[in-house]
């Protein structure tokens, strides 16, 4: 009732507001610019009055002038006159009620669709009834609006600003959860839980990249709580992501060595399992990518012999290089007896290598 009210005071106030505007305006501008050239003509008759008291202009002259400009005056007097008059012909009562009309129908057009398609019926729920409501029976939306309402009004709350950076994070918007939880810093101060929760934030901001900043309040959380299991598995990931595997599994492997009773032992030792093996992956690529040259050069040198091809296709597929194995796969074929091409396509298949016998010169059988 009081939105209709305050829509209906608006309209007359907008109605009223027009037809001034519309109906007003032209008589009022009409009406100064006559006001203007009859001060024209006045000023222009002082001025020939004082050039004949002066004596530069002879009576007989400055009689003539005084009749000229006075025969202007009326002229424009008269002019004016007959302007203003057709403006109030243009103003007829028909076309005010028209404009009228017009002006009126916008809203009550409006108010009919949305009398239609609107909701009019829908009734009204103030925030702090909606807020009154049990958390349990609001969705994760509802939950981050109440809290960033609850948030705005208490600004100074740490513990607030933790639980919206939490809501943040749950909704995915790590820019904001960011934001929270360094605020949350700032008004509890710096605790490993804080510290923790404000890497991760960083981390999901970077796409899932532990960096500098993020790795070194990791690190600091370990400082302030040595047994912070996702201070730790975070600053493994991270000394991970940087190519240090095995320094990444150490970190875990003291951590259960210092903690052994900790409930995540179980998953920080398949974690550990994990990297080892990455460890030793990488390892091993980094010997084969350092003598790839040299079985490609054994191949070349000695083209029938199939220990070659099978070291260079092994190489390649221990980069995980697949292309790479099955092009040398194919070339080995070209150039082996039918015999040892054969064994060569029975070695790779075991390795899960197929190669492509429509490239190969040889009329090789699967």
């Amino acid at each position: 009732m009081v939105l209709l009210l305050a829509q209906l005071l608006v309209m007359i106030l907008v109605v009223a507001f027009v037809l001034k505007w519309v109906t007003g305006a032209p008589q009022e501008v009409l009406h100064d610019e006559r006001q203007a050239a009859l001060g024209f003509y006045a000023h222009a008759l002082d001025e020939l009055a004082n050039t004949e008291k002066q004596g530069l202009l002879s009576k007989a002259n400055a009689s003539e002038a005084r009749l000229e400009l006075t025969r202007q005056m009326l002229g424009a007097e008269q002019a004016a006159t007959v302007q203003i008059a057709r403006g109030h012909g243009r103003r007829s009562d028909k076309k005010r009620m028209g404009l009228l009309f017009a002006v009126l129908l916008i809203p009550l057009v409006s108010w009919g669709l949305y009398a239609l398609l609107g909701s009019p019926q829908l009734p009204q729920r103030s925030f702090a009834a909606w807020e009154q409501r049990n958390p349990a029976s609001l969705n994760s939306a509802e939950i981050l609006v109440r809290l960033e309402v609850e948030a705005y009004r208490s600004p100074r709350d740490g513990a607030l600003m933790e639980r919206l950076g939490n809501a943040y994070m749950a909704a995915g918007l790590f820019q904001d959860a960011v934001n929270s939880y360094g605020r949350a810093r700032g008004l509890q101060g710096d605790n490993a839980r804080l510290l923790v929760l404000y890497s991760m934030a960083l981390a999901g901001y970077e796409g899932g990249v532990v960096n500098e900043e993020a790795e070194h309040n990791l690190r600091r959380a370990l400082e302030l709580e040595p047994d912070n299991v996702p201070a730790v598995t975070g600053l493994a990931a991270a000394i991970e992501q940087n190519g240090r595997t095995r320094e990444a599994a150490g970190l875990l492997q003291k951590f259960l060595r210092n903690f052994p009773d900790t409930a995540a032992h179980g998953t920080i030792s398949a974690r550990i399992a994990a990297l080892q093996q990455a460890a030793e992956r990488q390892a091993q690529q980094r010997v084969i990518r350092e003598n790839i040259n040299k079985f490609v050069a054994n191949t070349e040198s000695r083209p029938q012999d199939v220990k070659a091809w099978q070291m260079l296709v092994t190489a390649w597929l221990v980069l995980e290089k697949p292309e790479e194995a099955r092009a040398a796969l194919v070339k080995a074929m070209q150039v082996l007896p039918e015999a040892d091409a054969r064994g060569l396509a029975v070695f790779a298949k075991a390795r899960g290598l197929f190669p492509r016998l429509e490239e190969s010169t040889n009329d090789q059988p699967d």
